[in-house]
């Protein structure tokens, strides 16, 4: 594994580390807001993004713009009672967070160096790999 590969790794795992900790804050203020109501679907798409990141470990690098067009288009989102329960200022300042680190994780995901050399490396590793 080169460098590069080996940075871009780390920068992956970091950078779906945060997305995790973004996406579960998000889930609960949105939990926090509406109740239990869409906990179901709150599950099915965590388990999809866990399985597009899976995905994307593996060497599958155009789903990364996927993932992180999903974490812009959910950060732009805001549930609806959200001023009544916080507040008007914390209202808009839990938006603004929750925007702006969306956006971050996506940003990250699609323009850090090394993680194309990282994926470049898995798919290589993949193609070599004995088939059983």
């Amino acid at each position: 594994m080169s460098v590069w590969a080996a940075r871009g790794r780390i920068f992956l795992l970091v950078i779906f580390a945060l997305m995790g900790m973004t996406y579960l804050i998000e889930r609960l203020v949105f939990h926090a807001v509406i109740g239990a109501q869409g906990l179901v679907s709150s599950l099915v798409i965590t388990a999809i993004l866990a399985g597009l990141c899976w995905l994307i470990y593996r060497g599958h690098g155009w789903l990364r713009w996927l993932v992180a067009a999903f974490f812009l288009l959910n950060g732009l989102g805001v549930p609806a009672g959200l001023e009544g329960r916080f507040g008007p200022l914390l209202a808009l300042l839990i938006s603004l967070f929750i925007f702006v680190t969306h956006l971050s994780c996506a940003l990250a995901l699609c323009l850090t160096p090394g993680i194309p050399a990282f994926l470049r490396f898995q798919r290589e590793a993949l193609r070599a790999a004995p088939r059983r």
